[in-house]
């Protein structure tokens, strides 16, 4: 993911928990964070609710992904405010327009 993320052009970082990511986000200011709902430790919807939770960072667009799939966790997603919620495997053509249409300069005001 994160060399196709790349390859687009976009600034990739990656971590492989939802601690990390809560630390990386103070620093690195992301527009959109990619996170799977199956993190070691801490779920991903734990870190989206976090995130969402607090003010420094509930502007962050967060996108959901898991092999796990089913409407409960389509709606889990969105009800944690998600902008989107993709299922594994990541279609490598769509995902790249998915993301670039959530960056400050594609999304409506």
């Amino acid at each position: 993911m994160c060399a196709m993320l790349r390859s687009t052009g976009a600034t990739v970082e990656a971590v492989d928990s939802a601690e990390a990511a809560s630390e990386l986000v103070t620093t690195f200011a992301p527009h959109v964070v990619v996170v799977d709902v199956v993190l070691p430790g801490a779920s991903g919807f734990s870190l989206v609710a976090s995130l969402k939770s607090n003010p420094s960072t509930q502007g962050i667009v967060c996108i959901a992904v898991s092999a796990v799939n089913g409407p409960e966790i389509a709606k889990t997603a969105r009800t944690l405010g998600c902008a989107a919620y993709v299922r594994k495997p990541i279609d490598t053509t769509t995902f790249p327009e998915l993301i670039a249409s959530q960056l400050p300069e594609k999304r409506p005001e």
